[in-house]
Order: C-alpha cells, then structure tokens, then sequence
C-alpha cells in the first residue's frame, strides 16, 4: 500500500482508504499478479494433475493387489511342481519295485522280497516303452551270487509220472444216464439240478 500512496498521494490516498474501509487494494506492477484466466487455467492443470494421481494410486494399489496374487500363484505353482515331482519319484519308485519283484519271478527266485532289496535301483533307469534298463544284468549277477535262492529250470523227465500221479479219468456227461450225471456231481456238493 506504500507505493499506492507514493502515486496517489497523501490527499487522495486517504480518501480511497476512507471508501474501501476494510478492504485492501494492493499495487501488481511488481509482476505478482496473474490474470484470473491464466490462474484458472492452472487451477484446472493442476485438478487435472490431482485426478491422474488419484487414479494412477488406484491403478498402483490395484497392481499391488494383483502382484500379490501372482505372489501367491507363483507360490502354489511351485509347490505343485515340488508335488508333482515328489510323486513322479514315487511313481517310479512303484514302477521299480514292480519290475524288480517281476523280473525275480519271473527268474525262478523264491524269495523275491528278500531278493529284491539285493537290487541297485540307482543303476536301474526306465525305458520310454516301460521297461527297465539294467535289471536283467543284476538278476543274472544275482543268480550267479545267491544260486540257492533260485529255482532250477530243469525239467522232469518226460516219460516219468510222479507217484499217484497219472492221467486223470476223463469223464464224458454226454452218453451218461441222469443217475450217473447226479452221482457225479455229488462228489462236487452239487446236488440240486433244474
């Protein structure tokens, strides 16, 4: 208000402060001053600004949430390929342990659990068709090694039968009167005929 009196005056000065009581006029030569279109247009800039804020806040929390649910995803998909190869391992544990005891069978052992544990399943590896590399070189090492816990594979002479032995009698129902079908078949526990 200083340099307002300086213009205007002592005189004059004191009346525009008489007319304008509580009001204040200040001098905006000094470049202070910014038009009211100017001021609204960076008002409304500056809205603008605050809105895009707001809505890219809302758009980081709404990423939050979602990292963390892909945190979680994440998560549960690791823990299901640790599962899934968990029981892969078993699966083929399973597959081992089945194509051991078969292939001990199926080489005449007579204690194949026993015999099975005897088995280096680290040097076993499974085929693409389901077979079992390996295992027949450690059945026959086996065999050679444990020759008492195997059976032999020699036949018995072909013309000798084993004592009571013999043909079984044959019986034909077709001829048979209906006396001798009941009679037979009560050997059975059959005794009731439609």
């Amino acid at each position: 208000m200083a340099d307002l009196k300086k213009i205007l005056g002592e005189e004059l000065y004191n009346q525009v402060t008489e007319k304008l009581g509580e009001n204040k006029i200040d001098v905006v030569s000094d470049g202070s001053y910014i038009p009211k279109n100017k001021f609204d247009e960076i008002n409304t800039q500056n809205e603008t600004y605050k809105t895009q804020v707001g809505t890219l806040n809302g758009q980081l929390k709404d990423f939050e949430k979602a990292a963390k649910g892909n945190e979680d995803l994440l998560a549960q998909i690791e823990t299901m390929k640790t599962d899934n190869e968990a029981l892969n391992g078993k699966i083929k544990d399973i597959t081992l342990d089945s194509a051991i005891k078969l292939g001990l069978v199926n080489n005449n052992a007579k204690y194949a659990d026993l015999l099975t544990g005897k088995i280096d399943k680290s040097k076993l590896q499974l085929g693409d068709n389901g077979s079992v590399i390996g295992l027949d070189e450690q059945i026959k090492g086996l065999q050679e090694g444990y020759k008492d816990l195997f059976q032999s594979t020699v036949n018995p002479s072909p013309g000798a039968n084993p004592a009571g032995g013999g043909d079984p009698v044959k019986t034909d129902f077709r001829n048979a009167s209906k006396e001798d079908y009941q009679k037979e078949m009560g050997k059975y526990g059959i005794h009731r005929f439609f």
